[in-house]
């Protein structure tokens, strides 16, 4: 084939987590590297997303300033969320086994949820 996605590899994916936010070279990730990843790395960027403010209850009621606040809290509540998915043995540190523990969860999860997508197809076609 042409040059579409490459095909989700879970090694790939947990290797470049890694590599990407285990800036003091220790071979983990701390819950500290974890948030500055979220907070600066451009494939985190869903994580810094602004909040939609734009119904009318909110413009009236949420400030700029509060926005940033906002933002700030929904990030460091996705990183508590990521960090309770991935740290399974509860030590304080990812390490790339749980990585690719996780990334082979997520990419089964995937095949699943695709899987039944595609017999709900088949069914309607039928």
């Amino acid at each position: 084939g042409g040059g579409g996605r490459k095909k989700f590899s879970p090694a790939r994916h947990a290797a470049a987590v890694l590599a990407a936010a285990d800036t003091d070279a220790s071979g983990d990730i701390s819950p500290r590297e974890l948030r500055y990843m979220l907070a600066i790395h451009p494939a985190t960027a869903w994580a810094r997303a602004a909040v939609d403010t734009r119904q009318p209850r909110h413009a009236r009621s949420v400030s700029p300033a509060e926005q940033v606040t906002m933002r700030a809290e929904r990030t460091e509540a996705i990183a508590n969320d990521i960090w309770s998915f991935q740290d399974v043995d509860r030590d304080g540190i990812l390490t790339l086994a749980e990585l690719l523990a996780s990334a082979e969860r997520w990419a089964r999860s995937l095949r699943r949820s695709a899987d039944a997508m595609r017999r709900r197809q088949e069914e309607e076609e039928e």
